[in-house]
């Protein structure tokens, strides 16, 4: 499991205010950072992608996240 280094989460935190614990989030960045979690977190959202390929769905969630954390480092 790979894991974020201290400075890592400074830096995400303080450029792009994203952490790796939120309680209304289902989701943290270090289970992201998981290669077998992440494995199955794209087999089981990629029907909500309308694909059956993990690769595609893959794509479309790096997307939506710096999508996310760029709206969110210019918006507050």
């Amino acid at each position: 499991m790979t894991q974020l280094m201290k400075s890592e989460k400074i830096y995400l935190k303080d450029n792009f205010r994203m952490v790796d614990y939120a309680e209304d989030v289902t989701v943290t960045l270090d289970q992201l950072l998981d290669e077998e979690f992440l494995l199955q977190y794209l087999k089981d959202i990629k029907s909500e992608f309308n694909t059956e390929s993990i690769f595609v769905a893959g794509s479309q969630l790096m997307k939506r996240l710096g999508l996310i954390s760029c709206y969110q480092h210019f918006t507050f």
